[in-house]
């Protein structure tokens, strides 16, 4: 019953992801692993602060998953978490949050999980940084709307409210993540999500970095990511 669930949960996702597709919200140039920023490709993301409020879609309240949303930690020792680039967006700085959103437009996601080392215990107290483009596909990049950093509790879990993130030129829906152990290095990853019609296309796509969508409603989502540190 549960894998028929997110079996429909993951169609209907695809099926947004293809509806979003054709409508053209992409608004942006596409990262580059070896671009860095510069002032004229700052200026080129339009921040949701300069968005026109006619293109733009209300910011949905926080959402909570159900107990049967729940996923326990997935860890197979010495499988460790899979490193990509940071892109030419990160901003240092962000405050500390663990809802992003603020006013950015798109569909609200819960996204869950658990940050362990690599014989699969928790690790408390370890920072993640995350950063992402809003439901159209554009970063900001003179705040931090969508950038927050947030800190594991006692069990090593994380929690982050922000909005599906959108696609643009090049580039798949992706979160960004910089994590660190306490004491430990940081490791910089994306975060992806199954079955969109434009992970074929992105070249630093990895279906191992895929999220698990755990319900989708059309409106809103919940899933779920486990990072696993190197030692």
């Amino acid at each position: 019953m549960r894998r028929n669930r997110l079996l429909v949960a993951t169609a209907l996702f695809s099926a947004a992801l293809a509806l979003t597709a054709c409508t053209g919200i992409s608004a942006e140039a596409p990262t580059s692993a070896a671009s860095t920023p510069s002032p004229a490709s700052s200026s080129s993301s339009p921040s949701p602060a300069a968005s026109t409020e006619t293109s733009r879609t209300t910011a949905a309240a926080p959402v909570v998953p159900a107990p049967e949303d729940r996923v326990a930690p997935t860890c197979v020792p010495g499988v460790t978490l899979i490193e990509q680039n940071q892109g030419p967006y990160y901003t240092q700085g962000a405050p500390e949050r663990t809802d992003i959103t603020d006013t950015a437009p798109g569909t609200a996601l819960l996204l869950t999980g658990y940050v362990l080392d690599d014989q699969c215990n928790p690790v408390a107290g370890a920072t993640l940084d995350f950063w992402q483009a809003d439901g159209n596909g554009s970063y900001d990049n003179n705040g931090y709307v969508l950038r927050g950093v947030q800190t594991t509790d006692e069990n090593g879990t994380y929690a982050l409210t922000t909005v599906i993130p959108g696609q643009y030129p090049g580039r798949t829906e992706h979160v960004h993540v910089k994590v660190t152990a306490p004491n430990g290095p940081t490791y910089t990853t994306q975060l992806y999500f199954p079955e969109s019609n434009a992970n074929g296309g992105d070249r630093f796509y990895v279906p191992e970095l895929d999220v698990t969508i755990t319900s989708y409603d059309g409106s809103k989502m919940t899933a779920h990511f486990d990072m696993v540190l190197p030692a």
